[in-house]
């Protein structure tokens, strides 16, 4: 199954060639159609703007990356600034809350990012 966010509204597909609108949702872990309940898993758990203990980051409101401190394939300890996120006039340090090392980087410095998009993924 394949989920995609376009203009607010959550579209879903089997084959990513046939999309069917479905509700709108908040929080895209779980989603409900009219006959179905799909829980959606992209491989770690979620750990947005907290230090929380988890491998993907996901940005929790709208905001802007100010500066991205690592690289693909660096180690990165419990505790480092993975990444600066500029939000609601604020300089927000993202940080790791596992050792690993940085899986992959989806944005780059200066994107505008809307809410729950995956910034980067750390592999324990």
């Amino acid at each position: 199954m394949w989920l995609k966010k376009i203009c607010g509204q959550y579209f879903i597909s089997r084959d990513q060639r046939t999309w069917k609108k479905i509700p709108r949702q908040d929080l895209p872990s779980r989603v409900v159609n009219v006959d179905r309940v799909y829980s959606l898993f992209r491989g770690y758990k979620p750990s947005g703007l907290g230090g929380a203990d988890a491998g993907e980051f996901l940005t929790k409101m709208p905001g802007k990356i100010v500066k991205i401190n690592v690289e693909v394939g660096q180690e990165v300890k419990k505790g480092d600034t993975l990444l600066i996120l500029e939000a609601m006039k604020m300089e927000n340090e993202i940080k790791t809350g596992i050792d690993g090392t940085v899986k992959a980087i989806h944005v780059k410095e200066g994107d505008a990012l809307e809410e729950n998009v995956l910034m980067l993924e750390v592999e324990a």
